[in-house]
């Protein structure tokens, strides 16, 4: 975890290792003339190991890095239910994945069978868009894909992304203006051109913004060919665990 002052006030939080805060310097200034916008970055399945900026050398994470060099590392953080949608229904409402009723990651056919985040769950966008905030999710959902579930009935004023667990890292459908849709490109470029659009089109009134990458969470590839080529004669250091597939790892850590 890590906190930064910056012009907005972001928090990267990814899921099970790593979290980010940042406030705007005109948080202890100008705090009852100037309200903060919020920016959330979510990672999927990524450890503080994989990053530069908690020791390792092998990782190139520099925007991870600069935050942490800027701002503060929290060491001792920590998730109550390191899986997907109990750890995305906690930071959204504060509560536990058992108070919520979802208590793993919400497989396709439980999503189907209508499981999803409660629609009277007390989001933290929820409180924030009743206090005049525009708010928006771009990414990664899975808390539900039946209507009631859906990001605009639970806080988001927008929604740009996948309702599933998952979408593919090349060429991935997503709803788009409420309409699933094929989007050409890779997935990481095409989230944060969304978000970067967002942040554009709302500079001008409080904003809160969460974006949720699926990377680095499988399939690793494909990935585009700059983001593969430095990679690609690494030889990763990997723990010494029992049966470990020591070549399948090494291979999926160089994608």
């Amino acid at each position: 975890m890590i906190a930064v002052c910056h012009r907005f006030a972001l928090s990267l939080y990814s899921l099970g290792s790593f979290l980010v805060i940042t406030g705007s310097p005109s948080m202890l200034s100008a705090a009852e003339t100037q309200r903060l916008n919020l920016i959330s970055i979510v990672t999927d399945d990524q450890s503080h190991w994989s990053i530069g900026a908690y020791g390792n050398k092998e990782s190139r994470t520099p925007g991870m890095d600069r935050l942490a060099r800027e701002g503060a590392r929290f060491l001792n953080a920590f998730t109550c239910t390191p899986v997907c949608s109990p750890s995305r229904a906690s930071f959204l409402t504060g509560r536990y994945g058992t108070q919520l009723g979802i208590t793993d990651w919400i497989t396709p056919k439980e999503a189907k069978s209508g499981v999803g985040l409660p629609p009277d769950s007390v989001t933290w966008p929820k409180v924030l868009q009743q206090h005049g905030y525009r708010t928006g999710l771009i990414g990664k959902w899975h808390l539900g894909e039946k209507p009631q579930f859906h990001p605009t009935k639970l806080g988001f004023d927008y929604f740009y992304g996948a309702l599933r667990g998952s979408f593919r890292p090349k060429d991935p459908e997503l709803q788009v203006d409420g309409q699933e849709t094929k989007v050409e490109g890779f997935g990481a470029d095409i989230v944060m051109d969304a978000a970067l659009r967002f942040i554009d089109t709302n500079r001008a009134q409080p904003f809160a913004l969460l974006i949720h990458f699926r990377e680095p969470h499988l399939p690793y590839d494909p990935v585009p060919e700059e983001d593969d080529v430095p990679f690609k004669n690494l030889d990763p250091t990997i723990p010494d665990v029992p049966d470990l597939k020591i070549s399948q790892v090494k291979r999926w850590t160089r994608m």
